[in-house]
């Protein structure tokens, strides 16, 4: 299981990032998301919020300041992993936060992601994209 931060600009495009060439998961395309390291553990628990947070900074430069988490969370269960979204409102429309995801990568030296990926419809899902995240998509795309 780990926690993926589905990044939702404020004109309601669901912002996405293509993973880098030297990363396991090269040309995929997903949320940002990782596994949880030791500092996401509290006690007992694993905290997904913060494991969130973490992955959002790392991957796409953006803080807590840059979008307002939802209470809930999303649960997508695929082959033998739980893949558990929070909603993440950006404070941004899609434009903005692409160019400023991509001038945080062209930023770092090693960036994990290659480039920002926008999903406006349906019809933006593609094959790139793991199954958990398109079902996740097509679930939340339905809703609008």
């Amino acid at each position: 299981s780990f926690g993926a931060g589905a990044l939702r600009a404020a004109d309601g495009v669901f912002v996405l990032g293509c993973m880098n060439a030297h990363t396991a998961n090269a040309g995929r395309v997903y949320f940002p998301a990782g596994t949880p390291d030791p500092h996401d553990v509290v006690g007992d628990r694993v905290d997904l919020a913060a494991s969130i947070v973490r992955e959002m900074q790392e991957e796409a430069g953006l803080g807590p300041a840059d979008y307002e988490a939802a209470a809930g969370w999303t649960i997508v269960r695929s082959a033998q992993m739980f893949a558990c979204f929070r909603l993440l409102m950006a404070k941004l429309p899609a434009a903005e936060l692409k160019r400023r995801i991509e001038t945080y990568l062209a930023s770092e030296r090693l960036p994990e992601l290659s480039g920002v990926r926008l999903v406006r419809r349906i019809a933006d899902l593609d094959a790139a994209m793991p199954p958990f995240v398109t079902a996740f998509l097509e679930d939340a795309l339905a809703q609008d």
